[in-house]
This record gives structure tokens, sequence and C-alpha cells, in this order.
């Protein structure tokens, strides 16, 4: 460990003994930690802010040359949970998830181009919350960042203007997706019925489609790769239908509800 630098370990109630060994020590060929030197790969930072009244809290999203959707150790950082907060913002891992909610996650240099990443918002119940693209961040010009609310079913352009709204529960896992895209959104990229919801339920574990079904409707429910992990036929007769998914690991995925005159494409978390 350079000088400066340190760590936290975290442990189960009542702690335990840890040690650290002479013959844990390894050589490896990086460098040491110097403050300000800047790397030679291409790296690019996403640093959203969340603000409440005079408050305010952050996550950071970066982009980085040889980094993965999954964890990575030493890029990706799970928010402190040391102390506990009523009010933050964090991620969630796009491939392998876990319960862990990032205050730091590193993604492929060029997935800026088109990646959507979840958002994890703690709040209080009815404060009118504020999220907004930090000064600080560093993504190039020409890409845009679009704020999907999955409740109110908005997409806005957080390059344009921050999004204001008002918090409904104290965890918001699956309400909130960063859209990151070298083209503008259109109409068509986000082709949606406004009177359906889709979202997941812990307990039980399902997924449930809320809303109007027109007439025979199909939902499938696709990995992060793209791959079908089930298909069921909706009741169009039921305003509202669920889906047993308690066989699924967790993680994200996409579903999607169509018929022959409705289509609807959204993002959930499984835990």
């Amino acid at each position: 460990i350079a000088p400066g630098q340190g760590f936290f370990v975290k442990s189960k109630s009542g702690g335990g003994l840890v040690k650290f060994m002479p013959e844990m020590r390894t050589t490896g060929a990086s460098d040491d930690f110097i403050l300000g030197r800047q790397e030679k790969r291409n790296v690019a930072l996403s640093k959203l802010k969340l603000r409440i009244g005079s408050m305010d809290t952050a996550t950071s999203i970066y982009f980085i040359e040889g980094t993965t959707k999954g964890m990575d150790p030493g890029y990706d950082a799970a928010t402190f949970s040391g102390t506990a907060v009523d009010f933050s913002i964090a991620t969630s891992l796009l491939e392998d998830a876990t319960s862990l909610n990032l205050a730091i996650q590193s993604l492929p240099y060029n997935d800026f181009n088109d990646v959507v990443v979840p958002l994890v918002i703690k709040s209080k119940a009815g404060e009118e919350l504020n999220i907004s693209i930090d000064e600080g961040s560093t993504i190039p010009s020409n890409i845009n960042v679009y704020l999907e609310d999955a409740e109110a079913n908005t997409f806005t352009s957080l390059t344009a203007k921050p999004y204001t709204f008002t918090s409904t529960n104290l965890v918001s896992a699956n309400r909130f997706y960063v859209h990151y895209s070298s083209k503008t959104l259109s109409v068509e990229d986000i082709q949606s019925d406004d009177n359906l919801r889709i979202y997941t339920t812990v307990v039980p574990k399902a997924l449930v489609i809320r809303g109007p079904l027109s007439s025979a409707t199909t939902a499938n429910l696709y990995d992060i790769q793209g791959r079908l992990v089930l298909s069921k036929v909706l009741n169009p007769h039921s305003s509202e239908n669920t889906v047993d998914i308690s066989q699924v690991s967790t993680g994200v995925y996409v579903v999607k509800v169509s018929t022959d005159n409705q289509f609807k494409t959204q993002k959930v978390i499984i835990k």
C-alpha cells in the first residue's frame, strides 16, 4: 500500500481476527500512487449528483479502457455500509449482478456510445429530489445522457437540464436508469404504451405487468446479453399479470411486452 492509502474491513456482527501475513505479499508491475498523475489509457467520468435542499451526494460511473460490465476489483467500489444513511445514490452492476450498491462503477471505455446503467436512490418518502450531471464529469461532448423514470414513464436529457421528482419510497432500485448514447433518442427509440407499468417484487419474487392489454399479449424476459430467459402469455382480460421469477437469478434484465398494436421494452432488476 502506497503512503496515503488505506482501506476498511467489513465483518459480521461481533467482529473477528484479521491477519496480514508476510507470505501474502506479491510483486506487481503497477506503479505507486501519485496524486494528480494522469493515466495514459482512455478514461471518461460521468458523475451524477443527487440533491435535496442544500444537501447533495453523488455516484461515479467511469468508462475505462480494459474494464468490464461485471465486478472489476480495484475499479468498482461499493457504497460505505459502516454508517446508516437515508439519502444516497448508487448504481447496480450490469453483469453478474450482486446485492452490492456501487458508489463507483467502471465500464468499458466505448460503452458510453450505447449503454444503460440502473440507479439505486435512497431517500425519505415525499422529498423533492434533483438529479443532475456534476461539473466534474468528463464525458465527450457528443455523448447524450438521458434519465429514464420508469415509474413516470419519462425520458429526460440530463445533458440539457436536471431532473426533479418526488420520492415515493425509501429505496428506488428499479425506477431510474441512465442511458448513454452517441445519438439523440427519438420517439421511436422509446416507443411504449404509457398505461403499462412493469416492475419486480421481492416477496413474492415476481414480475408484474400492470395496465390494460388490447389483445393476446406475450411478455419475454431477456438477460443483459440478449438471451431469452422466459416467455409468458399474459391474460388480456386482467389489468394485472404476475409472472413467477423465483427461479431467475439476481441481475439486470430486459422485459419486452408486445401485441399486434402494443409494444414496450423496459429494464428491471431482479433481486
